[in-house]
C-alpha cells in the first residue's frame, strides 16, 4: 500500500517511454513540491536528457527513501497506482492521467484506452501556497547539505539576475518566498 504514481514526460504514454515510479508521497500537491525543487535546483527537465530522470530520483530518494523509487520504461511500471501518471514538461505538470484498474497488462490497458481518463492539470490545485512551501522545505531539510547550498545559492542567482518585465514579477516573488522558507528567514 502507498500513494504511488509514476511521472513521465511522454504525453502519449508510450510503451518504452520513460518514468519515475514514486511510491509515496504521490498525489499531486507533493508531485509539484519535487518538481519545483528540482526546478530550483536548477536541474535539466528529464524532456532534454536522462540527467533530469536522475536529479528528480535522487532528490526523491532522499526525502522518501530510495527504495520508493524506480526507474523504467512505462511498460514496467505501475502506471495502475492511487494517483494514476504526471505528464510534466519543464518542471511542470501539463497532464494527470488516471488509468484505473482497467486490465493487468500493457496490452489491456491500451486495449481500454478509450475508458482512461485523462485530465488537463490545473494549476490551481485545492491546497494552500503555505502548504507547498511547507512541503518544498521538507523535501530540501532531507537533502544533502551541499545539495541545500546549491538550491539556496541557485535562488539567490536567479532571483539576482531575473528579468525586469511586470509578468514575470509574481514567479519573482515565489522564488523570493523558496528562499525566505529555505533559509528561515525573511529574505
Amino acid at each position: 500500500m502507498g500513494n504511488r504514481c509514476v511521472i513521465t514526460t511522454d504525453e502519449n504514454l508510450g510503451q518504452k517511454s520513460i518514468g519515475l515510479y514514486m511510491h509515496w508521497e504521490g498525489n499531486p500537491e507533493a508531485v509539484e513540491a519535487f518538481l519545483w525543487y528540482c526546478n530550483l535546483a536548477d536541474y535539466r527537465p528529464p524532456e532534454f536528457d536522462n540527467s533530469g530522470w536522475g536529479g528528480l530520483a535522487q532528490v526523491y530518494g532522499n526525502y522518501a527513501a530510495s527504495s520508493a523509487a524506480g526507474i523504467s520504461t512505462l511498460d514496467d511500471l505501475d502506471l495502475q497506482g492511487d494517483n494514476g501518471v504526471y505528464i510534466i514538461k519543464d518542471w511542470k505538470i501539463v497532464q494527470h492521467v488516471k488509468v484505473g484498474f482497467v486490465g493487468n497488462t500493457w496490452e489491456e490497458i491500451l486495449s481500454n484506452w478509450e475508458d482512461i481518463k485523462v485530465s488537463k492539470f490545473s494549476e490551481n490545485l485545492d491546497y494552500a501556497d503555505q502548504d507547498l512551501y511547507e512541503l518544498v522545505e521538507a523535501i530540501h531539510d532531507a537533502q544533502p547539505l551541499s545539495v541545500q547550498k546549491h538550491v539556496i545559492e541557485n535562488i539567490k542567482r536567479t532571483v539576482t539576475n531575473w528579468p525586469t518585465e511586470s509578468n514575470a514579477q509574481t514567479t519573482k516573488g515565489q522564488w523570493q518566498k523558496f528562499l525566505g522558507v529555505l533559509t528561515k528567514t525573511d529574505e
